[in-house]
């Protein structure tokens, strides 16, 4: 039996400041037993910053008591003042602390949560893994329903590290690629080996990120938002005239008050003011702008500072990734913090009081919704290739994560396709398990050793060797019910996924040409459009079948799984048997799997079929399976033997 070859087991070294709680990490992602001690250290850790938080806030209301138990004291002002004032000080210096203490009880917390998500990556623990994203694929996806590339279980799920909604969309979209590119993939294959010991970056990065947002960044809605956010452009004409207004205000009101001129400046106030109240949209809109980039911009703000000030040393490729961040002529977070002292000004106009006594000597909300909306242009300009960058990023930390998590694990090699079909004229066939190269004088079009699945844990998943010699080349496999067929269809399937998204497998090795994936697995019934198990595996088989004449695009390999089991075995058997002839020697390749043992036959008379099998054996009255692929067709059937060990009456003989 051939399981995976080792677990990580790293250590990791924790060092925290005494007074603030932070921490930091050397060295590698914990083993189970080192995450345990690490949770301990933690959790003691929080317990002695929460004891002194709540001394610290003891210390503040006596302070605060003090303060006002020194206003009525009978002593001298002389006295008095340095009294408030020492107090005053030492109150404003216990309030620091607490702040720090508790930002560094809220930093524990978040390093034990992403250490505990980490590991539950590497165990596949999925009860402590954020919740799985939704609608990353569009109905009638070729493959990614059938190898839980997408739910609760999956294989993005596992792997998504991102902070944005568009970097997770970015990684379900290299996992579901229907139409790979050699290029595209050897250059996502180096980012993410150089990417992956960079464990300091990506935690810390996660880090920064969870401290000020629970939730992921939502970029596409935030320029959206920009785009439609314009403050009315009839800020541009009122701007000046208010401002000649509340200059004339001021200089009649300072002529009154030297004696100069009657009180003129109660009409030019009152025709300001009605002015102020006739445009009162424009200030409405520049406070909702302010207030919704203070909340997009104060998160965005910590990643890209986190990016333009990490110490990437040579980290080449990483700081050729982040290159739009390190411009320092045009760096995000200077963007940012010139609108979010505009963000600041509007925040003093939204008191009432504060609005009389800005807008009165000047047009202040006028003057900083104009100074606001040429910054949101700006902001508009550059904030989506920003995003682009930051996505990418995402996309390959996550797979980069995936490959430091498993390091035996290993990277494909992927050619390109072959330039011209194989048939079975030209090729004879050969055996599963001779060597290809032998067989045929040519690397194969894919072979894999050691091959499992990444969602099964190690400690009992079964690696299997496998190989396709060339096109048209059909392999049926036939087995007992519970023997492995099924996920031995999605191990090659999402294995290829991950090979394409420019990710290690969960093999020893693998080669392979590109190819097209096309799969039938899981249909559903649509009972709102009316459609039947059977008539939706038909449809998805006809689909197939049509995309293995596509001769402009690379060819098609089919995970085809129990193969029209809707229909009765009469039609079942004529069908499987015409569809199968139709894929054999034709372009594309694949697995077909299936409880009809007549269909082996096929193999006698067409040179490009090859039987393969999984079986099992009762072992006292219990069946035992060891998930082997083997050759030649399945030599038992399990069906009734499974009835009689659940009870139902089916006669010994059988």
């Amino acid at each position: 039996m051939a399981r995976e070859g080792r677990t990580v087991n790293d250590a990791m070294i924790v060092k925290s400041d005494e007074d603030t709680g932070t921490a930091s990490t050397e060295g590698k992602v914990t083993d189970s037993g080192s995450f345990e001690a690490l949770g301990r250290r933690l959790t003691a850790r929080i317990a002695r910053l929460e004891a002194r938080s709540r001394r610290c806030f003891r210390w503040r209301i006596v302070l605060f008591l003090l303060f006002i138990a020194i206003l009525p004291l009978p002593v001298s002002v002389a006295l008095r003042l340095p009294l408030l004032a020492a107090t005053a000080v030492a109150f404003f210096t216990v309030a620091s602390v607490h702040r720090r203490i508790d930002h560094g009880v809220a930093r524990c917390r978040a390093w034990m949560k992403l250490k505990r998500e980490q590991q539950a990556r590497r165990d596949l623990d999925w009860e402590h893994l954020p919740p799985p994203a939704a609608g990353l694929f569009p109905a009638g996806h070729p493959f990614a329903g059938d190898i839980d590339l997408e739910g609760p279980a999956s294989l993005h799920r596992l792997l998504d590290l991102s902070v944005s909604h568009r970097g997770s969309n970015l990684l379900a979209s290299w996992l579901g690629t229907t139409l790979p590119d050699i290029d595209t993939i050897t250059r996502r294959q180096k980012l993410v080996r150089a990417l992956s010991p960079l464990r300091h970056f990506r935690e810390h990065l996660r880090l920064a990120y969870d401290l000020v947002s629970a939730e992921k960044l939502d970029g596409d809605a935030f320029v959206a938002w920009l785009r439609g956010a314009r403050i009315p452009s009839s800020v541009r004409v009122l701007l000046p005239v208010m401002s000649v207004l509340a200059a004339i205000n001021v200089a009649l009101f300072l002529l009154w008050g030297y004696d100069q001129l009657p009180p003129w400046f109660l009409l030019g106030v009152f025709v300001y003011g009605v002015l102020y109240f006739v445009f009162s949209h424009v200030r409405e809109a520049f406070l909702a702008a302010a207030v919704q980039l203070d909340i997009e911009l104060g998160r965005l703000k910590t990643v890209f500072r986190f990016l333009e000030n990490y110490s990437y040393g040579e980290k080449d490729e990483l700081r050729g990734l982040v290159a739009p961040f390190l411009d320092p002529r045009d760096k995000p977070s200077q963007h940012i913090r010139r609108i979010l002292r505009d963000v600041v000004a509007a925040g003093l106009s939204m008191n009432p009081v504060m609005m009389v006594v800005l807008n009165l000597p000047l047009p202040w909300d006028f003057l900083f919704a104009a100074r606001l909306e040429r910054k949101r242009q700006a902001l508009e300009e550059r904030l989506p290739g920003w995003l682009d960058t930051l996505q990418q990023l995402e996309a390959l930390q996550s797979l980069a994560n995936f490959a430091d998590l498993h390091p035996a694990y290993h990277f494909p090699e992927i050619r390109a396709t072959s330039v011209s079909p194989r048939t079975a004229d030209t090729v004879p066939p050969r055996s599963h398990g001779e060597d290809p190269a032998t067989a045929d004088n040519e690397a194969p079009l894919f072979a894999a050793e050691e091959l499992g699945h990444p969602l099964i844990p190690h400690t009992n998943r079964v690696s299997n060797d496998f190989a396709i010699d060339r096109q048209g080349r059909v392999f049926l496999i036939t087995g007992s019910n519970m023997s492995g067929k099924s996920t031995f269809l999605r191990t090659v399937g999402i294995n290829i996924a991950l090979a394409f998204a420019g990710g290690p497998v969960a093999a020893r090795a693998m080669h392979t040409q590109l190819f097209r994936l096309s799969t039938c697995i899981n249909i559903s019934d649509s009972l709102r459009e009316g459609v039947s198990y059977f008539y939706a595996e038909v449809r998805r088989l006809r689909e197939l079948l049509e995309a293995t004449k596509i001769v402009e695009a690379p060819p098609l390999l089919f995970l085809i799984d129990e193969i029209f089991k809707g229909t009765n075995n009469i039609e079942r058997h004529v069908g499987a048997a015409s569809y199968v002839e139709a894929l054999a020697g034709g372009r594309g390749c694949g697995i077909v799997s299936t409880h009809d043992i007549d269909l082996t036959q096929l193999a006698d008379r067409l040179p490009d079929v090859v039987n393969l099998h999984f079986r099992e054996h009762i072992v006292d009255d219990r069946m035992v399976f060891d998930y082997h692929l083997r050759t030649g067709p399945c030599p038992t059937t399990n069906a009734l033997t499974i009835m009689r060990l659940e009870g139902l009456p089916v006669p010994e003989q059988h």
